[in-house]
């Protein structure tokens, strides 16, 4: 069992989380978008896929 000290040297710190940056959000958009797409092209029937 670890045991824990105060000491006058002991300092907490709390760091904002990270940001991240605006290109790593487009590319979780985008790949939520493509999932979106192929379940929806998933769900047509081959009938419904050639009208359109």
């Amino acid at each position: 069992m670890a045991k824990w000290q105060w000491t006058p040297q002991t300092r907490f710190e709390i760091s904002p989380p990270p940001v991240p940056e605006p290109a790593t959000v487009w590319l979780l958009g985008a790949g939520i978008t493509a999932l979106g797409l192929a379940a929806r092209r998933r769900r047509l029937s081959p009938a419904r896929r050639r009208a359109a």
